[in-house]
């Protein structure tokens, strides 16, 4: 592992770092000479699980895949994307660390010691909103997979499954009915996710999962509800939502997910829209968001109502 003083980041690359977002850069941005660049390689440890930590690190390329013992074996509750980090709980409580997380391609990283953290914490508002964010959609993520409360949760991805959206869908198709209002639902699929796998191995297809979870679930209104649908597929809830508004949102949506993949040119998404009016059955608006997905897949990709 290779570490260098100093941190010569622009405001561009810092805002796409989430404990950044919304972050007034003007008086703090000195402050980032004082940290760190770490390099680290594929397969390197950059925390081990009982030892004590008293740095955040946050990824600026790379990958990492967090371990937590569990069971008597460690297993991998999570992956650590480009503008997401480890380490603030340690930092935080002083405890040693919870779990071991390695590089599983080449990385670098931006190395915060606590009394920056602190700093950081005292001198903006929204960074320690941003922390306070993290550390609960962290500790809710994990806990689920700790105590085994993995039935409504998909691991991989850290959204809620086919079956929690199902129930809430009923409950608000129900109310779009009763207060005439429109309900929309958007249902997306990795095009041949099945092929991808078998020609570039399944570590690359869970990779464009998790892409694509973590880029929907920053891309979506508080009120808009997104789940795992199925091996390759994901559905969002858009409520009091009428199909031309949700035409926008989901033209939106594969704009940025284009984006998000374009490490993978060969990766296509279909999505199909449908707007429930008057009918009050889930299972008919879910008919013809699959329905509409289905054309889109037919066109080679894209957006179809």
């Amino acid at each position: 592992m290779e570490e260098d003083l100093g941190a010569h980041l622009s405001e561009a690359t810092l805002g796409r770092i989430n404990l950044f977002r919304q972050v007034d850069f003007s008086p703090i941005f000195g402050i980032f000479d004082l940290c760190s660049t770490v390099k680290i390689k594929a397969g390197e440890l950059l925390l081990r699980a009982g030892e004590k930590n008293n740095s955040v690190y946050i990824l600026l390329s790379g990958r990492l895949s967090v371990h937590f013992p569990f069971a008597g074996k460690e297993e991998a509750v999570f992956f650590v994307e480009p503008g997401e980090s480890v380490g603030e709980m340690s930092v935080l409580d002083q405890e040693p660390v919870s779990a071991d997380v390695f590089a599983i391609e080449d990385s670098v990283l931006l190395k915060m010691d606590e009394d920056i953290v602190w700093s950081l914490v005292h001198s903006s508002h929204a960074f320690a909103c941003n922390l306070l964010t993290l550390l609960t959609s962290r500790l809710r993520r994990t806990n689920f997979r700790i105590t085994g409360r993995v039935i409504d949760v998909d691991v991989l991805t850290g959204l809620r499954r086919r079956e929690w959206f199902q129930e809430i869908l009923a409950r608000y198709v129900r109310r779009a009915v009763e207060d005439g209002a429109p309900t929309s639902i958007i249902l997306i699929e990795v095009d041949e996710l099945d092929d991808f796998i078998k020609r570039n191995g399944r570590h690359l297809g869970e990779r464009v999962l998790y892409v694509i979870a973590s880029t929907l679930k920053n891309n979506l209104r508080p009120s808009e509800l997104v789940a795992r649908w199925g091996e390759s597929g994901f559905a969002v809830l858009l409520p009091l939502t009428g199909k031309e508004k949700a035409r926008t949102v989901a033209v939106r949506l594969h704009e940025v997910l284009n984006r998000a993949l374009s490490w993978v040119p060969t990766i296509t998404i279909s999505m199909g829209l449908a707007e429930e009016r008057e009918n009050p059955s889930p299972l008919v608006l879910v008919a013809e968001g699959e329905d509409a997905l289905k054309r889109a897949k037919q066109m080679g990709g894209g957006v179809s109502e």
